[in-house]
């Protein structure tokens, strides 16, 4: 009875002290150190309250989250008091990565085994068609996709007993531009590709022989300039910390936007570059299943 109480205890305690905590700390470089109740270098996680002072050295930096999901980097050598900090977390967010941040926060403030199960959650998945058919299913969501060429795979499990893959240039009526046999393999967009016309914005679906399905997902193919654009606005966002966590950002960042071939891209990076992260893997799997 007294280590279940103890658990309680500590359980609440870690609770309220992340409830406490102004900031949290996303990434440092060389040692930063923690100078109120004596000296503590800064690790990721670490959680930062009002009365703390931070001391960073030359050629060191740090990067903090704050509580609005905005972050404040400082690379600059000087005493910093957390309290003349905040200011700069009322600054206009970046919407690209606030939803970003406020994932990361949650991941490193409650208890593991909740957050990082589903990052999908986070995102502000703006501008789909549709989300869920019963007859079929798939790990991505591909209601939206913006693509221009690159490798795509999209893994279903559909009812249909002949399930087609069916392409329109109409979100209802339109004319059908592609009827095509699917096997057990995954579509393949850059396969996709070839049965199309070029830029433009399409509407797909599987479908029974008959043309049975759900609502048609969107899809729009870019010129190549005006869709590297894009992504380099989207990646212009992205806090540069090590290289793992970078191309996983980026991956986070060009998925929550659709970009998906291109997140596939840099989760492959992150997953490559630290194979012991589960989170990595598992998001990379959502590609493969």
């Amino acid at each position: 009875m007294k280590n279940i109480l103890l658990w309680i205890f500590l359980f609440a305690s870690m609770i309220v002290h992340a409830q406490d905590a102004e900031f949290i700390v996303y990434f440092t470089k060389g040692k930063v150190l923690k100078t109120v109740n004596g000296s503590k270098a800064l690790q990721k996680g670490d959680r930062l309250g009002r009365a703390d002072v931070l001391q960073v050295p030359d050629k060191a930096e740090v990067v903090l989250i704050c509580k609005s999901y905005n972050t404040v980097r400082i690379k600059a050598k000087g005493r910093y008091t957390v309290q003349s900090l905040l200011s700069q977390c009322n600054q206009a967010k970046t919407s690209f990565s606030s939803s970003y941040f406020h994932y990361i926060w949650d991941e490193l403030t409650h208890v593991h085994g909740s957050p990082e199960k589903d990052p999908l959650k986070y995102m502000h998945n703006t501008g789909a068609v549709s989300r869920g058919c019963a007859m079929v299913q798939t790990s991505l969501p591909v209601d939206t996709v913006h693509y221009v060429s690159g490798q795509l795979p999209i893994y279903f499990k559909t009812a249909h007993r002949r399930p087609h893959v069916s392409v329109y240039n109409d979100i209802q009526e339109g004319a059908l531009l592609v009827k095509e046999t699917l096997g057990n393999d995954p579509i393949q967009m850059d396969w996709l590709m070839t049965k199309l016309k070029g830029e433009g914005e399409y509407y797909w679906q599987i479908t029974d022989a008959d043309g049975t399905s759900c609502e048609r997902n969107y899809l729009r193919v870019w010129n190549g300039r005006e869709y590297q654009a894009a992504v380099a606005q989207l990646l212009a966002s992205v806090i540069t910390t090590e290289p793992a966590e970078t191309a996983y950002m980026k991956g986070y960042l060009l998925e929550e936007k659709h970009f998906l071939a291109e997140a596939f891209k840099y989760y492959q990076q992150a997953a490559k570059l630290n194979s012991n992260n589960t989170i990595y893997k598992k998001t990379l799997l959502r590609f493969y299943e």
